[in-house]
């Protein structure tokens, strides 16, 4: 099983809210053209925010297939949302050859990768629209983040440390 760690695109207000800007739409198409050409995504959970629903959205169109998923809408997602009850949630239902896109924001990005991996890892910063993908090894518990995409680039985590 890989989980994906997703920040949403950039954004900006409109009206009460926050909506991906001009800018977050082509950072998340950048991102989502590196992680569908190279990952069979096979579920997108997104946080309920329009910011990082658009962000699904948009790694949703680049996604290529006879089985695209439907965006699943998670509150827990939400910056201030639960982060044991998203690790429980997959646990739950994400099967092991499941690759699943979390789309979320900051601080819940990191405190996801954190969750599912070890405390005493270093990730790279979550600039907008970055993605983290954590590998779990068969038979193990654990997660470990093997590769980080961004808009501006892309490799092994180890190169981003």
């Amino acid at each position: 099983m890989k989980i994906i760690v997703m920040r949403h695109g950039d954004a900006m207000f409109s009206g009460g809210d926050r909506i991906l800007s001009p800018r977050g739409e082509q950072e998340a198409r950048l991102t989502g053209m590196k992680l569908a050409s190279v990952l069979n995504i096979s579920r997108i959970i997104s946080s309920p925010k329009q910011r990082a629903v658009r962000t699904a959205e948009v790694v949703r169109s680049l996604l290529r297939g006879r089985n695209i998923p439907e965006i699943e809408i998670l509150p827990e997602l939400s910056p201030e949302g639960d982060t044991r009850a998203v690790v429980d949630f997959l646990e739950a239902t994400a099967g092991k050859d499941d690759n699943v896109l979390l789309v979320s924001h900051i601080p819940q990005v990191v405190n996801l990768s954190y969750a599912f991996c070890n405390r005493d890892q270093d990730f790279p910063a979550f600039y907008t629209a970055a993605a983290l993908v954590l590998s779990r090894d068969e038979g193990s518990e654990r997660f470990h983040a093997c590769n980080f995409y961004q808009p501006a680039g892309e490799g092994e985590i180890q190169d981003h440390l």
